[in-house]
C-alpha cells in the first residue's frame, strides 16, 4: 500500500509527458510511498512508447503503466481511481508541470484523519511567457474545515489538480467523473468537497498549469463549442439532480451559487460561440429548459466583468435580445 497515488491521463502526449515526469522524479523525496500512474488513454502517437522508455530509466521510482481504450479525461480519470494502491490520489495532466520541492510539502501533510488537501496553481502562458499566480490566500490555510463550510465560505476552484484527495471519499461515496463531456471537474468537486469532513490547503505553489495554443482548453472552433454547450447541460443536469434535495436552507444557498457560476460560465460560451445562429439559438433554448437563466443572486460574490455583464443581461431579460442582434 502506498501513501499517494499520481494519476496522469495521457492521450497523444508524447512531446509534453516526459517533461511532466521528469518534473515529478525530479523531487527531494522518498519515493517508497509514492506511485506514478500513466494512463494511456487510446493515444495513437508514441506516448506509450515514450514513457515506456523513461521507466527503465528510473528503477528506484514505481511507475505503472495502463493502456485503453480512447474514452476521454473522466474515463482516464475513473480508471486511475480504480488503479490506485495509495490511500490519496493526485489528478495530474499529462503536459503540465509539478514545481519544484512540492512532493515533500504535500507528503509531510497528509495524514488519517485529512479527507483533502489544496495548494496554490500557477498557470504559465507558453506563447507570452506570462505567468499567472491563482491566489491562495482566500482558502483555510493550515485551518482544518468540512466540506460544507468550505462550500459556504470559500472558492472551490474549477480544477481536480489543485488538491489531493483520499481515495476512500472517491471509493465509499461512489464519486467518479462524468465522462465522454468537457470540464468535467465543475461536477466532481462540488459533490466531492461536500462528502469532506477534514479539507485544509498548504500556502505553496504545487502545480504549474501549462497553458499551450491548440490544446483542447484553447481550440475554440465550432466542434469545441459545440460539445461544450452540451456538456454543460448534462453536467448542470447532474448536479441539480444530486442537490436540489437539500433541506438545509444556507447551504443549499451556497450550491446555488456555486451552479450559477457554471451556469454563466456556460452563457459567455454561448455568446462567443462560432456556432451558427440557428445552432447558438437552439442551445440557448434548451440552456433555458434546463434552468440556465434561473440564478442564484450571485452579485455578493466576485464578479469577473464578463460574469457581471451576463448576470445583469439575464436579471433584465435582455440576453435573447443580445443573441438576435450577435453576428
Amino acid at each position: 500500500m502506498k501513501k499517494l497515488s499520481i494519476v496522469i491521463p495521457a492521450f497523444n502526449a508524447e512531446n509534453y509527458i516526459i517533461n511532466t515526469l521528469v518534473s515529478m522524479v525530479n523531487q527531494p523525496v522518498d519515493f517508497n510511498n509514492i506511485e506514478l500512474i500513466v494512463v494511456n488513454d487510446g493515444s495513437s502517437d508514441k506516448t506509450l512508447e515514450s514513457v515506456e522508455q523513461f521507466s527503465k530509466g528510473v528503477p528506484g521510482i514505481t511507475l505503472n503503466i495502463y493502456s485503453k481504450e480512447n474514452g476521454g479525461l473522466g474515463s482516464a480519470r475513473n480508471f486511475g481511481i480504480e488503479k490506485a494502491k495509495g490511500d490519496y490520489i493526485w489528478f495530474f495532466d499529462a503536459d503540465d508541470i509539478m514545481e519544484k520541492g512540492s512532493l515533500s510539502k504535500v507528503m509531510s501533510k497528509l495524514n488519517d484523519d485529512l479527507d483533502l488537501l489544496g495548494f496554490g496553481v500557477k498557470e504559465t502562458y507558453v506563447k507570452t511567457n506570462k505567468i499567472k499566480v491563482v491566489n491562495v490566500k482566500n482558502r483555510p490555510i493550515n485551518v482544518v474545515v468540512n466540506g460544507r463550510n468550505y462550500i459556504e465560505n470559500y472558492d472551490i476552484g474549477h480544477s481536480a489538480c489543485c488538491f489531493i484527495v483520499k481515495k476512500s471519499i472517491l471509493i465509499e461515496n461512489s464519486i467518479y467523473f462524468l465522462e465522454d463531456v468537457l470540464s468535467e471537474d465543475f461536477d466532481f468537486e462540488l459533490r466531492l468537497f461536500e462528502k469532506c469532513k477534514n479539507i485544509t490547503h498548504i500556502d505553496a505553489i504545487c502545480y504549474n498549469y501549462i497553458i499551450r495554443e491548440g490544446s483542447l482548453s484553447r481550440r475554440k472552433n465550432s466542434e469545441y463549442y459545440t460539445f461544450h454547450h452540451r456538456s454543460m447541460i448534462k453536467i448542470i443536469d447532474n448536479l441539480n439532480l444530486n442537490f436540489r434535495k437539500s433541506k438545509d436552507l444556507e447551504y443549499k444557498k451556497s450550491v446555488e451559487i456555486y451552479i450559477t457560476r457554471i451556469k454563466i460560465i456556460a452563457l459567455i460560451n454561448l455568446l462567443k460561440s462560432t456556432l451558427p445562429k440557428d445552432e447558438v439559438n437552439l442551445f440557448f433554448q434548451q440552456f433555458k429548459q434546463g434552468g440556465f437563466l434561473e440564478l442564484a443572486d450571485y452579485r455578493k460574490s466576485k464578479l469577473g466583468w464578463k460574469h457581471y455583464i451576463v448576470f445583469t443581461l439575464v436579471n433584465f431579460n435582455l440576453i435573447e435580445l443580445f443573441l438576435f442582434f450577435k453576428k
